[in-house]
């Protein structure tokens, strides 16, 4: 399925329009779309990121060992 699909995308960047603008807007919304992606993933890993450090330094220690100096 994934063939068809890469067929009909090269299909249509590389026709021949009459005008180039409607290919340059066709880049410019595919690159949009690529950067759109990479903020949403970097969002949600950071904000993943944040709540794993907040719930692994936020736990109690079962034990704690302390050591005692005599005078």
């Amino acid at each position: 399925m994934q063939a068809y699909e890469l067929f009909i995308g090269l299909r249509y960047t590389r026709a021949k329009r009459e005008t180039t603008s409607s290919l340059f807007l066709a880049d410019l919304h595919a690159g949009g779309m690529g950067v759109l992606a990479l903020i949403v993933v970097l969002s949600v890993m950071n904000g993943f990121q944040k709540e794993i450090r907040e719930r692994m330094l936020g736990a109690s220690p079962q034990l704690e060992i302390v050591q005692m100096v005599a005078d």
